[in-house]
C-alpha cells in the first residue's frame, strides 16, 4: 500500500480531524514531502519550513487536515485545551474545548485505544499537571487552534503546588512538547521543595521535546521553636538541727545534678552543756551561722549550623539536612543551709532541763536553667527536573535552575528562673527557760543561704540554605540529550539568621549548595 493510501486508512480508522472542525491551518511539525508529493521520511518532522500542514485526500472530507504532529504514517485525534474553554465541554473540537490540563489528560483516556493527545492554546495553566502514560501533550495553538507556533503561543504550565507536573510510574511512551514548565516560587515557611517536572519510576517512556523547564524557588525553613522553661527538680539544703548537747551544720546547696558553685552551710553555734550548774543567762551560746548564697548556673552555648549543604532525599523529595539545637542553661546552685544555735543544759540546776539550740533555716533552691533554642530547618530546595530511578529523552530543551529558600531562623534561647530566696523555711530562734532565778537561753538558727539563678539556654543555629540544582538523578536514572540541550544553574539559599535570647546566641546558617545537574 503507497503512504499516501496508507495515510488515508489510518485518518478514516482512527478520526483524523477534520477542516469541518475548524483544526486545518499550518504548523511546524508534519509538513508536507518532496516536489514529487509523496511523504518524505514518514517522521512527520520533514517538509515546509514555513509548517505547511499535511492535507490528506479523503473522498468524504477533501479538506481533512492533521493538527498534530504524525504518529509514523496516522493521524492522533486531538483534545482541545485551551484557558476559555469549559471542562463540562468534551473536548473533541476547538469549540468544545476545556479549559483545565488535567481534564483534557482525562478526556484523551476515553479514546482508543490508543489514546487522544491533548492540545494546548497558548497560556497559563497554573495546575499541578498529573501526566498519564500513552497520553501526550502538544502546546502552542493558536486561540482557534488552526496553528501552531510554540514560541509565539507560549504555554505555560505552572502550579501553587510543590510540583508542577507529575510523571509517575509510566510505562507507555508519553510525550510533552512545545511548553513552558515553571516550578512555583513558594512563599510559605514550611521548607517545601519546588520542583518543575518531578518523574519517578518511569523507565525509557518519557520524552520531553522543544520544551523550556524552568525551577522556582523553594520556601524558607521553618522558624526554629524558643527554648522553654525547664523543671529540674532543684531542692534547698536543709538546716542544722541542735541536739543533747551540741549543734550541727546545715547541707551544702546543690543544682539538681549540674556542677555546684557556692551555696555552703553555715555552721552551727558553740553550746553550753556542763555537769554543773551552766553559765548564767545566754554565756558560752552562740548562733547558728546563716548560709551562703549560690552562685547563677552557666549560660548554655548556642547552636551550630550544618556543614552538609547539599542535603539527601527522601522517597523523592529533598531533606535538608538540621543544625544543632542550643543548649540548656545550667543549673542555678542552692544557698547552704544555716547552722542550728548553741544548746543549753541546765538541767542539773534546780531539776530544770536543756534548752535545744534553733534549728537552722533551709538554703533556698536554683534557678533552674532555660531551655535552648531548636535550630531554624533547612530552606526548600529549588529543582527544575528531578529523575527517581526514571530515564528521560530531553530533546532541544532548555532546563534553568531556580532559587533556593532561605534558612529557618533559630529559636531564640529562654532565660533561667532566677533562685528563691526563702531563706527561713524550718528556722528556729532560740529557746528561753527561767530556772531558779536565772533565765537561760539557747541559740538562734541561721538564715539559709539565696538560690543562684539558672542560666539561659542558648539560641538554636539558624537553618541551612535550600539546595538550588537544575537536574537531579536519583538511583538508576538516566538522561539521554539529544538536540541543543542547554543547563544551567540557579543560586543557593541563604543560610538562616541564628537564635537570640538574654544567653549565647546561635550561629547563622550557612548557605545551600548549587550545582547544575548532580546525581544523589
Amino acid at each position: 500500500m503507497g503512504r499516501h493510501a496508507l495515510l488515508l486508512a489510518s485518518t478514516l480508522v482512527l478520526g483524523c480531524a477534520s477542516a469541518t472542525e475548524g483544526i486545518y491551518g499550518k504548523h511546524d511539525l508534519g509538513g508536507v514531502g518532496g516536489g514529487d508529493g509523496n511523504l518524505d521520511g514518514g517522521n512527520g518532522y520533514t517538509g515546509d519550513d514555513q509548517g505547511t500542514p499535511v492535507t490528506v485526500p479523503d473522498l468524504a472530507n477533501p479538506l481533512a487536515t492533521c493538527i498534530v504532529p504524525m504518529i509514523g504514517e496516522w493521524c492522533p485525534t486531538p483534545i482541545y485545551v485551551s484557558t476559555t474553554g469549559n471542562d463540562s465541554l468534551s473536548g473533541s473540537t476547538p469549540a468544545n474545548a476545556v479549559q483545565h490540563v488535567n481534564i483534557g489528560i482525562i478526556r484523551a483516556l476515553t479514546c482508543g485505544p490508543p489514546s487522544c493527545v491533548v492540545v494546548i492554546a497558548g497560556g497559563n495553566y497554573d495546575e499541578q499537571v498529573l501526566l498519564h502514560e500513552g497520553v501526550s501533550l502538544y502546546g502552542g495553538y493558536s486561540s482557534d487552534f488552526s496553528s501552531r507556533d510554540p514560541a509565539m503561543n507560549n504555554v505555560t504550565l505552572t502550579s501553587k503546588e510543590d510540583r508542577a507536573v507529575v510523571a509517575d510510574g509510566l510505562v507507555l511512551a508519553t510525550r510533552i512538547d512545545g511548553v513552558t514548565i515553571q516550578g512555583a516560587n513558594l512563599t510559605t515557611s514550611d521548607g517545601r521543595s519546588s520542583y518543575g517536572l518531578w518523574v519517578s519510576n518511569s523507565h525509557s517512556a518519557l520524552t520531553v521535546a522543544g520544551t523550556t523547564i524552568k525551577a522556582g524557588q523553594g520556601a524558607r525553613g521553618v522558624p526554629g521553636n524558643p527554648g522553654v522553661v525547664r523543671s529540674c527538680g532543684a531542692v534547698g539544703a536543709s538546716g542544722g538541727t541542735a541536739y543533747d548537747c551540741g549543734g550541727s551544720t546545715g547541707g551544702f546547696g546543690t543544682a539538681a545534678g549540674d556542677p555546684v558553685s557556692g551555696g555552703t552551710a553555715g555552721t552551727g553555734g558553740s553550746s553550753n552543756c556542763p555537769d554543773a550548774c551552766p553559765l548564767v543567762g545566754s554565756d558560752g551560746i552562740s548562733d547558728g551561722d546563716d548560709g551562703t548564697p549560690g552562685n547563677n548556673g552557666m549560660q548554655g552555648p548556642g547552636g551550630a549550623p550544618t556543614g552538609e549543604i547539599f542535603g539527601s532525599f527522601v522517597n523523592g523529595h529533598w531533606k535538608g539536612t538540621d543544625g544543632s539545637p542550643g543548649e540548656r542553661g545550667l543549673n542555678g546552685t542552692g544557698g547552704g543551709g544555716g547552722g542550728s544555735g548553741g544548746t543549753k543544759r541546765i538541767r542539773v540546776c534546780f531539776g530544770c532541763g536543756t534548752l535545744i539550740g534553733g534549728r537552722g533555716g533551709d538554703g533556698a533552691p536554683g534557678g533552674c536553667g532555660g531551655g535552648g533554642g531548636d535550630p531554624g530547618g533547612p530552606g526548600g530546595g529549588a529543582f527544575a527536573v528531578l529523575l527517581d530511578s526514571s530515564d528521560v529523552v530531553l530533546d532541544t530543551v532548555t532546563v534553568s535552575g531556580g532559587h533556593g529558600g532561605p534558612g529557618g531562623t533559630g529559636g531564640d534561647g529562654k532565660d533561667g528562673q532566677g533562685g528563691s530566696t526563702s531563706v527561713d523555711n524550718g528556722r528556729q530562734d532560740e529557746s528561753s527557760s527561767k530556772c531558779g532565778l536565772i533565765n537561760y537561753h539557747s541559740g538562734h538558727g541561721g538564715h539559709g543561704g539565696v538560690g543562684g539563678k539558672g542560666g539561659a539556654g542558648g539560641g538554636g543555629a539558624g537553618g541551612v540554605g535550600g539546595a538550588s540544582v537544575t537536574l537531579v538523578r536519583l538511583g538508576s536514572s538516566l538522561v539521554t540529550k539529544s538536540g541543543n540541550v542547554q543547563v544551567t544553574q540557579g543560586s543557593a539559599g541563604p543560610g538562616g539568621a541564628g537564635g537570640k535570647g538574654p544567653g549565647t546566641a546561635g550561629q547563622d546558617g550557612t548557605a545551600g549548595a548549587v550545582a547544575a545537574e548532580r546525581s544523589y
